[in-house]
């Protein structure tokens, strides 16, 4: 079957397209529950115990709002991929300046640190915990930002699950920002990055699942060959 063909045998039954939220309205909407479920899991979860002595300090500043940023552009990402034709050039941009921003702040740390019994000593202590609460955390916000896209037409869904899922990991990343008392870069790195790079691979495999629209029409096309 050529191409436009299974063209036509995919328009024969379209249904009438019903009005969903525009895309600006779901991207504020996600930002705008990020900002509400952040607030909640703070106070539900509580604040480290020197969180008034390292609140204002220029590393814990700037990590914490890298992650933010870097989650909330991931997240628009995911969201301009729901809408085929945007541009997403700034929205990349932006993301991976925030990234390179906590990247720095992270080296300049480890520098900075220097003996090796440190960092091993910070890849011991609480680990697996917090790799627990960074996934826990995780999963309100991909539910979330899993409707939301749902309510679009994602054509590139492992890019956009990946993206789902890498901003919901990193808002747990961020809301543990407040709740873990390691600063150690190897405790950072392996026990808060490492779980958000995980669920950004399963979201590679399970995107076009959670994105709905692509899978549809596979589904759709499959149904269409098996019934020549």
């Amino acid at each position: 079957m050529d191409t436009s063909e299974l063209i036509k045998h995919l328009a024969a039954d379209v249904k009438p397209m019903k009005h969903g939220p525009t895309l600006f309205a779901r991207i504020a909407g996600w930002g705008v529950s990020m900002v509400l479920f952040g607030a909640v899991t703070v106070l539900i979860m509580g604040t480290r115990a020197d969180i008034h002595s390292v609140l204002y300090t220029p590393r814990f500043a700037i990590e914490s709002l890298s992650i933010l940023i870097a989650g909330i552009m991931a997240g628009v990402l995911a969201l301009l991929l729901s809408s085929p034709g945007r541009r997403t050039r700034r929205y990349t941009v932006t993301a991976f300046i925030a990234s390179g921003l906590w990247l720095i702040s992270i080296v300049t740390a480890f520098v900075l640190q220097g003996s090796t019994e440190s960092l091993l000593l910070g890849m011991k202590i609480g680990g697996i915990v917090c790799s627990q609460k960074v996934i826990g955390l995780a999963i309100l916000p991909a539910l979330v930002l899993t409707a939301l896209l749902r309510m679009g037409s994602v054509v590139a869904g492992r890019l956009a699950g990946a993206l789902l899922l890498v901003a919901a990991g990193l808002f747990g990343m961020f809301a543990l920002q407040f709740g873990c008392g390691s600063d150690n870069t190897a405790h950072l790195m392996l026990y808060h990055l490492l779980p958000v790079a995980a669920l950004g691979i399963l979201g590679w495999h399970l995107g076009t699942l959670l994105c709905g629209f692509e899978s549809k029409l596979k589904r759709k096309k499959k149904e269409i060959l098996s019934n020549r």
